[in-house]
């Protein structure tokens, strides 16, 4: 039994040490996984992570939706 906890001691210790325990992922509108972009050893690092793809996302969106051609309002009067 002793043999039992401390295998599983290291085992727990190693995972900790060499194992990643965060993933960042993307979901589409049905809140389904569609892409996983990386994992992260600590928290903060996912969420900085998360921070700037928001970011980006953000700044797609925003040069996305900016541009739009539309008739000058002088050609529409004459």
């Amino acid at each position: 039994m002793k043999n039992l906890i401390v295998i599983t001691a290291i085992a727990y210790l190693a995972h900790q040490y060499v194992g990643d325990h965060f993933k960042l992922v993307k979901y589409n509108s049905d809140d389904e996984v569609i892409l996983q972009i990386g994992t992260y050893g600590t928290l903060e690092e996912c969420r900085i992570e998360e921070a700037q793809q928001k970011e980006k996302a953000e700044l797609l969106e925003f040069l996305s939706s900016s541009f739009k051609c539309e008739q000058i309002e002088w050609f529409t009067k004459k």
